[in-house]
């Protein structure tokens, strides 16, 4: 997970977590005591990643962690060994803002600020260029089929690139500032957007037609993810996060306890826990049923 924004850089290394056996902790953890790490132990620490990291995904069978750097490189780590395998070299020096793991997991996608994006062949560690894009990329998402790209630009819009042809099926402007992210539903059918203008909007994937607009509050949104039914939508913004119906737009509820924007959300698997990170070098962890934060990760030392 990354607590990473191009426009807020502070460093870190990637860090992998698991549950330890304590895990029936329901308590409200408080900022105003130190730091708990309720069912959640340290698992190892990944270095190797050249600069300050931008982007961290784990690969769809949680068995690859990659990550994107300020220095143009994306490393990609073996959780069961621990080690760094492959350091991927494309973007020259420039930033590389955004990451996202094909289905099958044996592709990765890639945005940077050289205006390129680019899909890497993990087996052999080469790339090629999808688009060249001015306003430059920001984030991108596959597709459940992985046949297309999301990519949302600087500029307000969002593009879907076919991937076998490298052409662009669809652009269209979304939003009044720059795109952070994308995310496709599960189906397919839509992608949803998180942007500088305060709003997350959702779209349908074939035609890219406003589908709804969700408020986020008064500051830009970091991040949106899905749930795994696709049912739910959560967004980060300045210190909280929002869950909404997807379907129906209404807002759920309002979770609030960061100090600092929240720049990234992750569903579990499962879709009983949702993560947010923040720029308050904490991770919090909330429960869905009933939206009660159950653990809260400090910075680790990270610095």
């Amino acid at each position: 997970m990354s607590f990473l924004h191009p426009r807020h850089r502070t460093a870190a290394q990637p860090a992998a977590m698991e549950p330890s056996d304590n895990r029936s902790a329901t308590t409200q953890p408080s900022l105003d005591s130190p730091p708990e790490l309720r069912g959640l132990t340290l698992k190892q620490r990944l270095e190797g990643l050249p600069g300050e990291p931008f982007d961290v995904a784990w690969s769809p069978d949680g068995n690859t962690l990659a990550a994107t750097s300020q220095g143009g490189g994306v490393a990609v780590w073996s959780e069961a060994a621990g080690q760094r395998v492959r350091l991927l070299h494309g973007h020259e020096t420039a930033g590389v803002s955004g990451l996202a793991w094909h289905p099958t997991g044996r592709m990765l996608a890639t945005a940077s600020f050289d205006s390129t994006v680019r899909l890497w062949d993990l087996d052999a560690g080469t790339s090629q260029v999808l688009c060249r894009l001015d306003p430059q990329p920001y984030g991108l998402s596959w597709s459940p089929d992985g046949r297309r790209v999301a990519v949302t630009d600087e500029g307000g819009g969002l593009g879907v690139w076919d991937v076998e042809q490298a052409a662009l099926i669809r652009h269209a402007h979304i939003h009044e500032a720059e795109v952070n992210c994308v995310r496709w539903s599960p189906d397919g059918r839509l992608v949803v957007t998180g942007s500088d203008d305060t709003t997350i909007a959702v779209s349908t994937s074939e035609d890219l037609q406003l589908v709804r607009r969700l408020s986020g509050g008064s500051d830009y949104i970091g991040d949106v993810v899905l749930s795994p039914g696709g049912d739910k939508v959560v967004g980060g913004s300045s210190g909280t996060v929002g869950v909404w119906d997807l379907h129906t737009g209404q807002q759920l509820v309002l979770l609030e306890g960061h100090t600092e924007s929240v720049l990234c959300v992750r569903f579990s698997p499962d879709g009983e826990f949702v993560a947010s990170g923040s720029a308050d070098w904490t991770v919090r962890l909330w429960r869905c049923r009933d939206w009660e934060c159950v653990a809260i990760v400090p910075s680790l030392g990270i610095s």
